[in-house]
């Protein structure tokens, strides 16, 4: 299975990572810091290829207006 971390639909963010069936990953930054930051107006999409996932993504606006 391979994920792929994208500004919309069609920016990467980082390059392909690689997933065993029970494998998983974990990675934690606290606010102000991030570890993925998009363009404005453009969504974080995560692809899934090869497989389904399950977990959560935490997020926060740093929108001033």
């Amino acid at each position: 299975m391979t994920l792929n971390w994208r500004d919309g639909t069609n920016i990467a963010l980082e390059g392909s990572q690689s997933h065993d069936k029970g494998g998983g990953a974990q990675e934690s930054v606290e606010p102000p810091n991030f570890l993925f930051a998009t363009t404005e107006g453009n969504s974080l999409d995560l692809v899934v290829a090869g497989g389904s996932i399950n977990g959560r993504v935490s997020y926060w606006n740093d929108d001033s207006t």
